[in-house]
């Protein structure tokens, strides 16, 4: 899949606070499971089998890419949401691909790795940018680039435009085209 549609993404400065939710498929069932009549902390745990933690992880995660709200306990959809819902699931990956990239730390990874061929970005290097980037410290830094490199995993999976390989060091993939 060409690279080009996903250079010209704008890291949104608010979107610093990275949630410990490292399964995007998961992030990505929420919303349809929300216009589905879950739409509270014990729907969606009973549903996922989450503990509360977990539930307040991916519900983050979705809040902050901009597919739910919650208002009093309940979950809602958001314009954006209702419009992912709608998405082929093409249109669903590339869609998802650039909300992920929004994250100012993913998109410093992605620029750097597609512009530089030669260049590999590995978990440490992610810490130190996590690190830079955010109010995060100790073990959260390790946990939160653990999450970076899963999305980068599903963004190799479904996007191609990458390579993340099995110690969590992140590559331009070969196969990218501008």
């Amino acid at each position: 899949m060409p690279v080009k549609p996903y250079l010209d993404v704008i890291p949104d400065r608010f979107k610093i606070n990275i949630p410990q939710a490292d399964d995007i498929n998961k992030i990505l069932l929420f919303p349809l499971k929300v216009s589905e009549g879950y739409d509270t902390s014990a729907k969606i745990e009973a549903l996922f089998g989450f503990v509360r933690r977990q539930s307040n992880y991916y519900r983050q995660a979705c809040e902050i890419l901009g597919l739910i709200q919650s208002s009093d306990g309940i979950f809602h959809l958001t314009k954006k949401g209702e419009e992912y819902l709608k998405l082929s699931a093409d249109e669903k990956s590339r869609f998802v691909g650039q909300l992920l990239l929004e994250f100012p730390v993913m998109n410093e990874v992605f620029l750097k790795v597609v512009m530089d061929h030669n260049r590999v970005i590995s978990r440490d290097s992610i810490i130190q940018i996590i690190k830079k980037r955010s109010y995060l410290q100790g073990s959260t830094l390790v946990r939160r680039a653990q999450t970076i490199v899963s999305w980068f995993k599903w963004i190799r999976n479904n996007l191609g435009v990458i390579e993340v390989d099995k110690a969590g060091n992140i590559s331009s993939s070969a196969l990218n085209n501008p």
